[in-house]
């Protein structure tokens, strides 16, 4: 299991390599969760409480990855403090953020493989799969929602689409030509919305994602409850 020592030792070779600035971690918890493999309370960081809560699960892989997870979740620790006063900062977290978190964990582990293959979750793939499987699970999430009207299926489609763009990022000349050509694999309604947030993706435009995302979760919400209106009549 990681120490705070190694932990804060990461912290610093990860300042280094992406010029982020963030402070050391002044606590490292482990917890039985099956949830995430590592997490980053905003609330916590954003009340001085620099803590990150790692799941037991993360250590049946292997250092490399373990590393990378936390790679994952610096980057959020410098978006925490970063937009901390940006109103709509939850939604800049669930787009931009894990997008370039998953941008930066994919090039650690690129960074620590001698082939175009990388070990992820204990598989032997590419960048490449890794975006497909991220964007099919987004689609099936998508599909959950107009089926189920689920807040939860909701937000996982949000970040399991922002994980695919990360991860395209890498892996693909035009990511916006690689969206627009596969973006009818969603449910019609979510289609225009999904490549407007992935542009502000790709731009590097982080308000203009959080707003979006903003707008089409409120709409969303709107709609799940028609959907549950309509069942129950």
């Amino acid at each position: 299991m990681f120490t705070l020592e190694q932990v804060n030792h990461e912290v610093d070779l990860f300042v280094k390599e992406t010029q982020m600035s963030i402070t050391h971690l002044t606590n490292i918890i482990h917890i039985d969760s099956h949830k995430s493999f590592a997490c980053v309370p905003s609330s916590d960081i954003a009340s001085g409480k620099y803590i990150i809560y790692i799941s037991n699960d993360l250590y049946q892989y292997d250092l490399d990855y373990q590393i990378s997870v936390l790679w994952h979740e610096f980057v959020h620790v410098h978006d925490i403090l970063y937009f901390k006063n940006i109103k709509n900062i939850k939604y800049i977290m669930a787009t931009c953020s894990e997008a370039f978190a998953t941008t930066t964990q994919l090039e650690y582990l690129c960074r620590k493989s001698n082939t175009k293959h990388i070990l992820y979750e204990g598989q032997l793939t590419t960048v490449s799969a890794v975006a497909q499987s991220y964007f099919r699970t987004s689609v099936q999430y998508c599909k959950y929602v107009l089926s189920t009207s689920n807040p939860k299926s909701f937000y996982n489609a949000i970040t399991n689409f922002s994980y695919c763009c990360g991860a395209i990022l890498l892996c693909w000349e035009d990511p916006l030509k690689f969206l627009k050509e596969n973006i009818n694999d969603y449910p019609e309604i979510f289609q225009h919305d999904l490549l407007q947030i992935g542009d502000a993706i790709f731009s590097k435009n982080p308000i203009r994602a959080g707003n979006l995302y903003e707008k089409l979760h409120r709409a969303q919400q709107k709609q799940a409850l028609e959907r549950i209106a309509n069942r129950n009549k």
